[in-house]
């Protein structure tokens, strides 16, 4: 999630962080620690938004795109 300068990583992705893509454009430096209220607050937002999304399937239902990700490495 991206709002204003900063960027939250939820850890589903990879390590959680907060970052400041002005200062730190390669993400080297996780300021949660000491912006906790901003990390939980864009945290909340993610999770909301990710819980807000309707699943998506395909209109054969799914096998002809699931064997295209397949083909393409994306899924085993």
């Amino acid at each position: 999630l991206r709002r204003g300068g900063l960027k939250w990583i939820r850890p589903e992705v990879r390590a959680p962080g907060l970052f400041d893509l002005a200062a730190d454009p390669g993400e080297t430096r996780d300021l949660a620690a000491d912006r906790p209220d901003d990390a939980a607050a864009m945290d909340r937002t993610l999770a909301d938004r990710l819980a807000d999304r309707a699943p998506v399937q395909a209109a054969d239902g799914g096998a002809t795109s699931l064997e295209g990700l397949r083909a393409l490495g994306y899924v085993d």
